[in-house]
This record gives C-alpha cells, structure tokens and sequence, in this order.
C-alpha cells in the first residue's frame, strides 16, 4: 500500500516536471520568434528609409569657382568706346555638420576684376566669415540646397585713365561688411564627392575713402556694391560611410 502511493506521487512530480519544463520551452521558442520578427521589421524599416549623404557629425571640404570674359564693341560713337571685361573668383569652404542637411562653417572668399573703357579699373575683394547650408529634401544622391553668409570684406578698386581731357589716377578702398544669398544643386558620388553648381547674390556695404594718388588727396566715403554670379566646384565628405556599405 505504502509503495503504491509512493510510486503515484513520483508519477505525479515527474509529470509536473515534465510539463513545466516544456511550457518553459514553448515560452522561450515564442519569445525568440517574436523578438526574431521585430528586429527583421527593424532592419527592414531601417533599410528603406534613405540616408543622405549629408549626415550628422561628417565633415565638409570644398572648392568652387567663376570665371568670366566679355566685349562690347560699339563704332557709332565717334569715340572708341570698346569695352572689356574679366572677372573670376573662387572660394573655399570648411563646415560641420550639426544635423542631418544642416551644415554650419567658414568661409573664404576672392574675388578680382579689371575692365578697359575710357579708364582701366581693376577691383579685388577679400571676405571671410561664417557660412549656413541647408539642403533640401530627402536626397540621398543629388538634390537642392540654399545656403547663406555674413563676410567681412576688404575692398580695393585702383582707377587709371581719361575722363574726358582730364587725366585720373585713384584708389578707393573700404571695408565692410557682405551678405550673401544663393541656391544650388549637388550630385554625389560613392557618398565622399558631390560636384556642384550654384546661383549668389552678394550684397555689400562699405566705409572707405577715395585716395587722389596724383596729389594725395583723400575723400571720406560710404559705398555699396552687388553682385551676381553663378559658381561651379567639388565639394569632399569625410566621417562614416553609409551603414549598408
């Protein structure tokens, strides 16, 4: 009798036993698929969403130009009146990226120009300052950007020729300060290169003086310039590539 009843109470826990442990079993076989089919729509999610290449924390180094050349011929006049006009300019551009298509930076900028009509002028422009772009868009190859800059600039414009019968010889230089407004575009390669083209308009604002250099007088002046221009350039990406490369 004894061992009768000994023997249905281990009957009885191995049951218990067994049964507990093949719950635990299907619990964690079900806890591992549903973790399995999340962390898969994670990654699938993740995947889909396109990163751009103008990502937080990468770095920005970059060049661009304008070159331009033009004549203007006029032979109704019974003075000659041939006009000619050279201009380029280049800038150089450091920058961070603070956020995702948020670049904040420096840049450096020159500018030169001489031109032949009655007087020769030549002009050059010096400016440095802090530099904003955004780019515009979920892009992740190419796209739009608009970007934006306070200079400080150094201005020089050196006149010499005939006004009529009277001979001039001047200089009138100034400093002051530019703001720029433009808007571009940007076509990246293998997420590290991006060529680019782009659209400024340079508005400035100077205090200088007008400088006689045949006798030495010298004029107090407040003057403004504007200015145009389209640019071309490259620009160089560095910090980490994208996650699926």
């Amino acid at each position: 009798m004894n061992k009768s009843f000994a023997l249905k109470r281990f009957i009885a826990f191995l049951f218990i036993v067994v049964f507990f442990r093949i719950d635990l079993t299907a619990q964690y076989a079900s806890d591992s698929i549903a973790q399995s089919v999340s962390d898969s729509i994670a990654q699938s999610t993740s995947d889909s969403i396109p990163q751009t290449p103008f990502r937080k924390g990468r770095n920005l180094v970059g060049i661009s130009g304008s070159i331009s050349s033009s004549s203007l011929d006029n032979n109704q006049s019974i003075f000659i009146t041939d006009k000619y006009i050279n201009k380029y300019s280049y800038d150089i551009k450091l920058g961070k990226f603070i956020a995702d298509k948020n670049l904040l930076g420096l840049v450096f900028s020159a500018m030169r120009g001489h031109s032949i009509n009655f007087v020769e002028v030549e002009k050059e422009i010096l400016m440095i300052g802090p530099w904003y772009r955004l780019y515009l868009g979920n892009m992740t190859n190419m796209g739009l950007y608009f970007q934006t800059a306070l200079l400080y600039t150094n201005y020089v414009e050196h006149s010499d020729g005939f006004q009529g019968f009277l001979q001039i010889e001047e200089e009138l230089r100034g400093n002051g300060i530019s703001g720029v407004l433009g808007i571009g575009y940007a076509y990246v390669i293998a997420d590290r290169v991006a060529f680019e083209v782009g659209f400024d308009y340079l508005y400035s604002y100077f205090d200088g003086e007008l400088i006689d250099l045949r006798n030495g007088n010298k004029q107090e002046m407040t003057f403004k310039r504007q200015n145009y221009q389209f640019s071309f350039g490259f620009i160089l990406l560095f910090g980490k590539l994208k996650q699926n490369e």
